[in-house]
C-alpha cells in the first residue's frame, strides 16, 4: 500500500511546531512508526477512499489531515508518559499540566475538518438506516370530521 504524500515536505518539523515541542522530545524515528504514521495513513485512507487521486488543494487537505491526526495520536502518548517535574542540575521544576486528551480531541476536531474540505469526500451513510415520516398532503390527512 502506498505513502501518503507526506515525505515532500518537512512534515516532522510542521507536526512538533503545533504540538510545541522539539526533537528531544520526539525524534523523526518515533514520528515514522507504525503505531503512529502508520496508523494515521490507514485511518485516513479508509476516511478518503479516492485519497490516490487528490490533486493541488485537496492533496494538500489530506496531508494536512493526516498531520493532524499523527499530532493526536502523539498527545495520546504524551498523555501516558508526561512527567510531572523536572530535576536540572540542583534545581526541582514541576511541569505545567497539560490536558493531553484535550490537546487530542482537538487535533481529532482540526483533522475531521480538514477531511470536510476535501472537494470529493462524501460522508458514508452505509449501514444507517433512516425512517422518513409519512408526510403529509392534502389526501392522507385524517378525516376527524371538523375539516
Amino acid at each position: 500500500m502506498a505513502n501518503l504524500p507526506l515525505s515532500d515536505l518537512d512534515y516532522y518539523t510542521e507536526i512538533r511546531e503545533i504540538l510545541g515541542i522539539d526533537e528531544t522530545i520526539v525524534s523523526d524515528d518515533a514520528i515514522d512508526r507504525d503505531v503512529v504514521k502508520g496508523q494515521a495513513e490507514r485511518e485516513l485512507k479508509k476516511a478518503v477512499t479516492d485519497w490516490s487521486t487528490l490533486a493541488n488543494d485537496d492533496a494538500a487537505q489530506l496531508r494536512t489531515a493526516v498531520i493532524y491526526r499523527i499530532c493526536a495520536i502523539l498527545c495520546d502518548r504524551f498523555r501516558i508518559l508526561q512527567p510531572s517535574e523536572e530535576v536540572i542540575g540542583d534545581y526541582e521544576y514541576v511541569l505545567p499540566d497539560t490536558d493531553w486528551t484535550e490537546m487530542a480531541q482537538r487535533f481529532d476536531s482540526l483533522m475531521a475538518s480538514a477531511i470536510m474540505n476535501i472537494s470529493t469526500y462524501t460522508v458514508s451513510h452505509e449501514g444507517v438506516q433512516v425512517v422518513l415520516a409519512t408526510p403529509t398532503t392534502v389526501e392522507n390527512i385524517p378525516d376527524w370530521g371538523y375539516i
